[in-house]
């Protein structure tokens, strides 16, 4: 067993970080963040940004105006 933590910042759920119990829950962070990038054109290397040392993600200001939930549906 490694103690080296792998994957990619950002994605990883705080859990994963920390050395925590991974749940069902870790993977859906890892869905919500894929999310947050699609919607907000962010880049994969860029989500790192998008944490805070509270490891909260702030992206709202980063929405787009232009997406309505008529076009999601």
């Amino acid at each position: 067993m490694s103690s080296v933590v792998k994957g990619t910042l950002g994605f990883m759920p705080p859990e994963q970080l920390f050395n925590r119990q991974l749940t069902e829950a870790s993977d859906l962070y890892g869905l919500g963040i894929t999310l947050i990038c699609l919607l907000t054109k962010t880049k994969t290397t860029d989500v790192g940004n998008l944490i805070d040392i509270t490891y909260r993600v702030s992206f709202k200001h980063l929405c787009l105006s232009s997406v309505s939930l008529g076009q999601l549906g």
